[in-house]
């Protein structure tokens, strides 16, 4: 096994083949990048960069500055992650390449844009000079920048004019974030209102967003944004608010007008369509009919939307005239009519 130390040496241990015989000694190996030959040409051990004021964790992304006596002479500066050996692989122990920018008798680095390069955790931070010459690592955390995310549930509400619905609004910490989260919504539909409770979490946490609407709210689909403000930290869940009319039925009857001899029939056409999901049955009256006539409808009801026929009838005694008729549909506590002329000649 091989571990890269703090000061760029390499710790070794173990490798005897032979199952049931194990060494039980180690070695540190000190590679050719700490030595250099003098003008003799005699092996001596190379002048290592120095660096300090390295600080104790970084984020993703951010920058960070160290002090060095000679900036210009660093080639690179580069992390390296603690390993995990096994008998056989180390899945750990890698180098990353930090850009970085030269200053007065400092460096300013940038971190790891994501965990997808490096993952979070302790990694051995080291200068490089021109001639490869590793300085001795100081420790640092890789984390992640306090952030939070938020989500709401459902993502899809509908609710009828006049009535409400409810969102479920939640917040999820990472990076250590801890702070105060605010909540606003936007896109509500002319009419309609939005509130939470409570209106703010801290740290983490979940709020109701109650949405109230008005008979008046046209109805429809509206995508709402609901934001999450915590200090300089904005994100945004969207969800999806559909307005449907009350479940109620329209009815139509044609003719609006019809003529009958005396001694024969005529019909009209009543049309029920249900709105906002309606379902219910529809049963058929009607009212006005002049003295020796008749009528009857056929189907006597439908089931949510259809059509029965009214007929209508006038023996040959009925008197003859122009008379207003009221054709009426009704289910349960829900009534509607239309007018109607009957001609008998």
């Amino acid at each position: 096994m091989a571990l890269v130390l703090p000061d760029a040496t390499v710790w070794l241990a173990g490798g005897n083949p032979q199952r049931g015989t194990y060494e039980q000694h180690m070695e540190i190996y000190q590679p050719a990048y700490l030595f250099t030959t003098d003008l003799n040409g005699n092996v001596v051990a190379a002048t290592r960069p120095s660096f300090s004021g390295a600080p104790s964790s970084i984020t993703y992304g951010n920058s960070f500055t160290v002090q060095t006596a000679n900036p210009t002479n660093i080639a690179s500066v580069v992390l390296v992650r603690n390993g995990s050996v096994t008998r056989a692989f180390d899945m750990d122990q890698r180098l990353i390449e930090l850009s970085f920018t030269r200053g007065a008798g400092a460096l300013t680095a940038t971190a790891p844009p994501n965990g997808n390069i490096a993952p979070p955790g302790h990694y051995m931070l080291f200068l490089l000079n021109s001639s490869g010459v590793p300085s001795v690592a100081s420790f640092v955390q890789l984390d992640s920048q306090p952030d939070f995310s938020v989500a709401a549930t459902p993502s899809s509400q509908t609710v009828v004019q006049g009535n409400s619905t409810t969102y479920t609004v939640n917040v999820v910490p990472s990076g250590g974030f801890t702070g105060n989260v605010s909540f606003s919504v936007g896109g509500l539909p002319q009419g309609a209102n939005g509130s939470f409770n409570p209106s703010s979490v801290t740290t983490s946490g979940s709020s109701t967003l109650t949405i109230g609407t008005l008979t008046s709210t046209a109805p429809g689909s509206y995508t709402l944004t609901i934001t999450a403000s915590g200090g300089t930290l904005v994100h945004t869940a969207r969800v999806t608010l559909v307005v449907s009319v009350p479940s109620n039925f329209a009815i139509s009857v044609a003719p609006t007008s019809a003529t009958v001899n005396r001694g024969s029939s005529t019909t009209y056409t009543a049309t029920i369509t249900g709105q906002g999901g309606f379902a219910g049955t529809v049963n058929f009256s009607v009212s006005g009919l002049p003295r020796r006539t008749s009528a009857s409808f056929s189907p006597s009801s439908v089931v949510g939307s259809g059509t029965s026929v009214l007929s209508v009838s006038a023996n040959r005694k009925a008197l003859t005239g122009s008379y207003p008729l009221t054709i009426t549909a009704t289910s349960g506590g829900l009534v509607q009519s239309v007018n109607v002329t009957l001609t008998i000649q």
